[in-house]
């Protein structure tokens, strides 16, 4: 087992949430959703609240941000990390709940496979068929397949959240 992990529920007014989302100096990634639509692609720091989704979840390797924008437009967030030194460069001030946290990263098997179309690599599910819209990603090949990999949060070896860590490429050990 990784040491800890660290989950942080806080409420930020807009402009704070904003501030924050502009802290954010390293790759990252972004799943936002509604009820009728996904967005999932590479994050931007400078985009602006207004073309967030209701909610998602901002991630990378150091920690992961989930909101849900509320009626009165304020956000609730949930903060992972596995590095306490986050709450400050976060500016949290609230307390942190911590957990167990996985050793190792496991695998979330994203839909469809990398197809090149008019010279450009975009995933297709051929089972739908429908091209899916996913983060950009260097050196693909034919058939590659993406996964999200993510540490489990425990409490008692009982998993109570999965953060999401980052996208890659899918490499079969086996072939």
């Amino acid at each position: 087992m990784r040491a800890k992990g660290y989950v942080v529920r806080t409420c930020r007014c807009p402009t704070k949430f904003a501030d924050m989302l502009k802290s954010i100096t390293q790759p990252s990634f972004i799943l936002a959703e509604q009820v009728d639509k996904i967005k999932f692609k590479n994050f931007n720091n400078q985009t602006c609240l207004a073309k967030l989704l209701r909610k998602g979840r901002i991630f990378n390797a150091e920690f992961e941000i989930r909101y849900e924008r509320e009626d009165s437009g304020d956000y609730e967030l949930l903060i992972f990390f596995e590095d306490d030194t986050k709450i400050q460069s976060l500016n949290l001030n609230e307390t942190p709940y911590d957990y167990e946290c996985s050793e190792c990263a496991y695998d979330i098997f994203l839909w469809g496979e990398a197809r090149q179309i008019n010279g450009e690599w975009k995933f297709i599910e051929v089972r739908i068929p429908k091209e899916l819209e996913y983060p950009k990603m260097g050196g693909l090949q034919k058939k590659n397949e993406l996964v999200i990999k993510f540490y489990e949060y425990k409490t008692n070896e009982i998993p109570q959240f999965n953060r999401f860590i980052g996208v890659e490429k899918y490499v079969d050990e086996n072939v």
